[in-house]
């Protein structure tokens, strides 16, 4: 379940800045031929102000309609681990996955995180988790990886990332119980392929970017049950 309506105020804010600032630029340009216009004495000179006018103003056109092209979005994410927090209330055996997530914009343009979904599945089921809360990881790793009111930061909004910047989030996700294509099941003893994909403000569409496998076992099941949280990451060794 893709959620789009929370953050389009906040993209609608990019543009108006991007357009603002195109504005501002064309403005600057004519103030400076007005000026011009009124120094000179050249009748030759004035002739040619409202053409000159003109190219600006198609030029502040082709830019603001390839700006995605002029100024990309080029996102990276990564992770390199799954918690599966310590339960705190029963939840019909669904495991709340806590998933520290990395997202680098090696482009000069802004963009917007609008949606994640993990889809996460074995040759028998597919699960679908979404974003339910943003988590304070310190208070959380403090707090033996329980969840509770103090290591929740809030609930999961859309967020902006500028150009050439990164930002790391902590997000708490659960499986969706009313999903219509993928029906609620429970996890069993298997290995599973976790495939996150994203959906952001210059993409129609979600794309994968990340995908890793994780092998649960019945000994995570049942550490689970008893209070214990388990964390799924890939080897950290070097390849030297």
């Amino acid at each position: 379940m893709y959620c789009k309506t929370a953050f389009r105020q906040s993209n609608l804010c990019g543009i108006e800045v991007f357009m603002e600032l195109v504005i501002i630029i064309f403005l600057l340009i004519l103030i400076v031929f007005i000026v011009c216009l009124l120094l000179s004495k050249s009748k030759e000179f004035r002739e040619r102000v409202p053409v000159a006018i003109a190219v600006i103003a198609v030029i502040i056109s082709l830019v603001s309609a390839f700006k995605d092209t002029i100024f990309p979005f080029n996102l990276e994410v990564i992770t390199d681990q799954v918690i599966i927090a310590r339960p705190t209330a029963p939840s019909h055996n669904s495991l709340p996955l806590v998933v520290p997530l990395t997202f680098i914009n090696h482009g000069n343009g802004s963009g917007i995180i609008e949606a994640i979904s993990i889809k996460i599945e074995t040759q028998k089921s597919v699960k679908i988790y979404t974003p339910v809360a943003e988590v304070n990881f310190g208070n959380f790793i403090a707090g033996k990886r329980a969840l509770h009111a103090d290591n929740i930061i809030g609930a999961f909004d859309p967020f902006p990332i500028s150009g050439k910047s990164s930002i790391k989030k902590h997000i708490l996700f659960a499986q969706e119980e009313n999903s219509k294509k993928y029906p609620f099941n429970i996890w069993n003893p298997d290995k599973y392929t976790f495939q996150i994909f994203i959906k952001e403000s210059r993409n129609d569409k979600p794309k994968e970017y990340i995908s890793m496998s994780h092998e649960i076992t019945k000994d995570i099941l049942d550490a689970y049950k008893k209070g214990t949280s388990t964390v799924l990451s890939s080897s950290k060794e070097l390849d030297i």
